[in-house]
C-alpha cells in the first residue's frame, strides 16, 4: 500500500488439470445418458408405429445413436482413468465419471446382444 491502493488480488487457480479430466469424463457421462434417453424413445416410436415398415432412415438413425453411445462412454471411461491415475486428490468427479459410462455401455452391449440373439431366432 504505497500510494493509498490496495495491493491487486491474485488471480483465483484454475482447477488442475486433472480435476477437468474427471469432470470431463462425468460430463460424457451426463452426455450418454441423454443419448440412451433419446435411443429409447426412438424405439419407443418405432414400436408404436410397428404396423408401418420403417424406413431406412429410422434405422440409419438408430443406428448412429447407438454409435455414439458406445463412443461417448468409451472417450468418457478413457478421460476418467486418465485422471485417476494421474492425481490423488478430487478423484470423485472421475470415479463417477468412470463408474456411471461404464454402466453405459455394459448396458448398451447387452442390449445389442439381446438384440442380435431375439433377431435371430
Amino acid at each position: 500500500m504505497i500510494d493509498g491502493r490496495l495491493p491487486a488480488s491474485p488471480p483465483a487457480p484454475l482447477a488442475p488439470p486433472r480435476a477437468r479430466l474427471g469432470q470431463a469424463s462425468f460430463g460424457l457421462a451426463l452426455v450418454g445418458l441423454v443419448l440412451a434417453a433419446l435411443f429409447f424413445v426412438f424405439a419407443y416410436v418405432l414400436t408404436v408405429n410397428a404396423g408401418q415398415t420403417p424406413s431406412r432412415g429410422a434405422a440409419v438413425a438408430g443406428l448412429v445413436l447407438l454409435v455414439s453411445i458406445g463412443l461417448v462412454s468409451l472417450a468418457g471411461i478413457a478421460l476418467g482413468s486418465l485422471a485417476l491415475f494421474r492425481s490423488p486428490p478430487r478423484r470423485v468427479y472421475a470415479l463417477l465419471g468412470v463408474v456411471f459410462n461404464a454402466v453405459i455401455l455394459l448396458a448398451f452391449v447387452l442390449l445389442i446382444v439381446l438384440g442380435l440373439a431375439n433377431g435371430t431366432g
